[in-house]
């Protein structure tokens, strides 16, 4: 597994990657997004599958590649009619509730990554 966090100065960034990186340690770095600095936490799995976590420090939202298809991680306990701004990748944007997910939900996914089995989860298209 790959790992890749970001790591912006103003308009500056730079990546710190991580290779054949463990469990562990991507969950320690899902800690350090904070939606100023550290904004975007990219896994990259030896079968080609990808999962990027943008945010923090409290409202996150995760996506998942898997070939040419990507999938948003559902938060079944939010309200779609609701907008939250969350900054991935250092641009803020407005995202639905149901969109993004809370700290809790992002460690369960990303056990569930490494596990091979975040099929479990509820993703939408």
């Amino acid at each position: 597994m790959i790992i890749s966090i970001d790591n912006r100065s103003g308009v500056t960034n730079s990546e710190t990657t991580f290779r054949q990186a463990k469990l562990d340690h991507a969950l320690e770095l899902l800690q350090n997004l904070d939606g100023l600095r550290h904004t975007l936490l990219f896994l990259n799995r030896d079968d080609g599958s990808q999962m990027m976590i943008g945010g923090g420090p409290t409202d996150f939202v995760v996506t998942l590649s898997v070939g040419a298809k990507n999938f948003t991680l559902k938060n079944r306990n939010a309200d779609e009619g609701i907008l939250k701004s969350v900054c991935a990748g250092g641009q803020f944007g407005e995202f639905s509730a149901s969109s993004c997910s809370k700290i809790e939900a992002c460690l369960d996914i990303i056990k569930s990554f490494f596990a091979l089995t975040e099929h479990t989860a509820d993703w939408v298209d």
